[in-house]
């Protein structure tokens, strides 16, 4: 399959450690955002990689926090909150195709109050599959005497803004906030997680509320393990098509270990429905297993412990695929200073990032497998914290297709799995980073079209980006 290269003229960036963040296409128009910790900048380039321009965020740098920059179809929504001793409010402000503000005053979402001392309040930001759809949602930090998640919805344009809160059914201290999702018709989903213990590490009970409006009424779902058996690394995906919302992750039996998995569990529970219709476990095989270590033998009794599940995709006909990871850190110290008596007085920590093997699953309708896959990688790197490690993953509806950095270095090549519907998988090197004077950052990347993905390379402190275009049509 023949793919088209272009990279970018170097980007002038402001500090070194700036971070980049591909927002998507619009016509002629690929759309970026570089930022630190107090400046954004939200950029243009052409299909041929050159820049059409670049404007800074219109953010009060006085006490403000960045929240989240939301793309669709070149229209842009900025969100960001204003702190003061005693309040935080929420601002939403819509930005046209060319970066400029839509209306003359940004929209107060809402205003959260507090007292002098007390912590702020951490945002998230969540959106419906269809885009037209955007919540943001907290925990208030300071009430110690009652679990509380305050939302505030509303569109594209910040206008049908609905304001609400969910009391939270914490058991026992043994019971979590897990996430937050909202469907193509605007309703809200709060899940909540409950544990074997307080360490909440294994979860044997999830309960997901549901409402259409502020939650002063909403419908209950409850979703239960087995006995013995726990899970761990669960995501919820809701399927709009299908009107059912998809739950996968892994489990283990007995075992108090967090993240082990000796298999997958998959549910699908029917949007106005109280329990689940599909409930299914089913384990790895021990060759399976034994592949992934690199063992010779297999054994009963292995689980597989450092798999995060990171990318969830919808399969029209109710199941789904996902990708999971193993990630791990160690850590190296290294003694610099002795004492008079031979013990070390000064040291140093050193964080090594472990990107390793991919598991690519697709599962039926019903959660039983359909093919499963394993993608060999090991990258390793300390001072980067893992920048230019893991993978990016491509969907073009009839094959996915995954990159990663063979070796963490400024030479490595950048390999390209492609992945049928089947299940059959193909590998080749794509590109040498040396030959295009690039060092990609692969999981930074984003695909823009069916056929397109850019991603951003920063080598010797020069950004820039680099196209693929694979000529689907």
């Amino acid at each position: 399959m023949a793919q088209e290269i272009t990279v970018s003229p170097v980007i002038e960036t402001v500090r070194r450690n700036e971070a980049v963040e591909i927002l998507g296409a619009y016509r002629e128009n690929i759309y970026s955002h570089i930022y630190d910790n107090n400046e954004h900048r939200l950029m243009a380039h052409n299909a041929g990689m050159r820049m059409m321009w670049r404007k800074e965020l219109p953010l009060d740098r006085r006490n403000f926090r960045f929240e989240k920059l939301l793309y669709d179809k070149g229209r842009f929504q900025l969100i960001y909150s204003k702190r003061s001793r005693q309040s935080q409010i929420i601002y939403g402000l819509p930005l046209n195709a060319d970066g400029e503000p839509d209306t003359a005053h940004a929209v107060i979402l809402d205003t959260m109050q507090k007292k002098i001392g007390e912590n702020f309040f951490d945002i998230s930001v969540a959106e419906s599959d269809d885009k037209k759809h955007v919540v943001a949602y907290w925990i208030d930090p300071n009430a110690f005497d009652k679990n509380e998640l305050y939302f505030v919805s509303f569109d594209r344009q910040f206008q049908n803004i609905k304001k609400g809160s969910v009391d939270l059914p914490f058991v026992q201290k043994r019971a979590a906030f897990h996430s937050l999702l909202i469907s193509n018709s605007g309703k809200l989903y709060v899940v909540i997680a409950e544990f074997k213990s307080q360490q909440k590490e294994n979860a044997v009970r999830f309960w997901i509320m549901s409402s259409e409006n502020d939650f002063r009424d909403y419908e209950h779902m409850e979703l239960k393990t087995e006995s013995n058996i726990y899970l761990n690394n669960v995501r919820f995906k809701i399927d709009n098509l299908n009107e059912y919302i998809n739950v996968v992750g892994f489990y283990t039996e007995g075992s108090t270990s967090n993240r082990a998995a000796e298999g997958i569990y998959f549910a699908r529970i029917p949007f106005h429905s109280s329990q689940a219709e599909v409930s299914y476990y089913e384990a790895f095989s021990p060759e399976f297993i034994a592949r992934i270590k690199g063992d010779r033998k297999s054994s009963k009794n292995s689980k597989l412990y450092s798999f995060i599940i990171d990318k969830v995709i919808l399969r029209k006909d109710g199941g789904l695929l996902f990708v999971a990871e193993s990630f791990y850190k160690t850590y190296r110290t290294t003694n610099y200073l002795y004492d008079i008596y031979g013990f070390p007085s000064y040291n140093e920590s050193t964080v090594i990032y472990h990107f390793d093997e991919l598991i690519v699953v697709s599962l039926h309708p019903n959660g039983k497998i359909h093919w499963k896959n394993i993608i060999v990688k090991n990258q390793t790197s300390n001072g980067d914290y893992g920048r230019y490690s893991s993978y990016q993953m491509m969907n073009s509806g009839a094959f996915l297709k995954i990159f990663f950095n063979e070796k963490i270095s400024s030479r490595s090549n950048l390999i390209e799995y492609t992945i049928d519907v089947n299940g059959n998988m193909s590998r080749q090197v794509l590109l040498n980073s040396r030959s295009y004077n690039v060092y990609l950052m692969p999981q930074y990347g984003r695909q823009i079209s069916v056929d397109e993905i850019v991603f951003p390379s920063m080598k010797k402190s020069e950004l820039r980006l680099l196209k693929l275009n694979y000529h689907l049509d």
